[in-house]
């Protein structure tokens, strides 16, 4: 199924990807642990393209993934805080004063948040376009009434079409549409979320790949020419004569075997 804004929305992904990798490194120099980092940027590549790893797998699963690798980080912060002596900034000179538990778990809630907006768009995207073409997109918001606004609207019959105070009463009555009207990319909203968690989307049948399977079993008779009919049962009836005189030819020259001790013709010859 074909999406509007598909490039948009790849283009989106990308940048909060980027953007993520970008959130490790400033969490790992306010609090330089090095598990967490390696954790999260190891992890990280599965969360912007969940659907191709596993159709199979619900985007609650994938949720379960985000909160247990940011947890060894969210309990480090919060029990311990930043690491005393060892922060450092970009610029590697060091920060006038060390950061607090609470900007540690704001910028991990951050990241968390991030991960699971990323995942969301780029699993529905994937969804939508595995989808057949009339299954509606979470992701775009609902279409408004101005969308079903005609010029000419349709009458019923023909009484309709004569009384010209009926079609100006319609026409009064319609709205038009709005010309500079917004259109959103990505209609993303808490909802949508919820829903999807305690609602999972059915698994899609698997696409088939298109390649004609081989023709295992012989072409009948009957979808052959005529000719080609005749032709096969000459040959079949060859075939069939040859081998019954073959093996009658074979029948006739065999002769039986002596058997030691017993009594042949040249034993009451002699």
């Amino acid at each position: 199924m074909r999406i509007r804004h598909y490039a948009q929305r790849q283009h989106i992904i990308q940048y909060l990807d980027t953007l993520l990798y970008q959130l490790f490194t400033l969490s790992f120099f306010l609090s330089p642990t090095v598990w967490p980092l390696i954790c999260r940027s190891a992890t990280q590549f599965q969360f912007s393209r969940p659907r191709d790893l596993d159709p199979k797998r619900s985007l609650r699963f994938w949720f379960f993934l985000i909160l247990l690798f940011n947890a060894s980080s969210i309990w480090s912060h919060a029990a311990e805080g930043a690491v005393v002596g060892r922060t450092v900034v970009l610029d590697f000179v060091g920060m006038a004063h060390v950061p607090t538990k609470l900007h540690l778990l704001l910028l991990d809630f951050l990241i968390v948040l991030l991960q699971m907006a990323l995942t969301t768009i780029a699993y529905e995207t994937s969804y939508i376009m595995a989808s057949p073409d009339d299954t509606p997109d979470p992701l775009l918001p609902a279409t408004s009434n101005s969308s079903a606004y005609t010029l000419l609207p349709a009458a019923e019959d023909a009484s309709d079409i004569a009384s010209p105070s009926t079609s100006s009463t319609s026409d009064c009555n319609a709205e038009p549409p709005e010309p500079n009207g917004p259109s959103y990319v990505i209609d993303l909203r808490l909802s949508t979320i919820i829903d999807r968690i305690r609602h999972p989307a059915p698994p899609l049948p698997e696409p088939e790949n298109g390649l004609p399977l081989p023709n295992v079993t012989p072409a009948t008779l009957a979808q052959l020419p005529a000719s080609l009919q005749r032709i096969a049962r000459m040959r079949r009836a060859a075939r069939t004569g040859t081998r019954g005189q073959g093996n009658s030819d074979e029948r006739t020259t065999e002769t039986p075997g002596r058997v030691p001790g017993g009594l042949g013709d040249d034993d009451d010859g002699g």
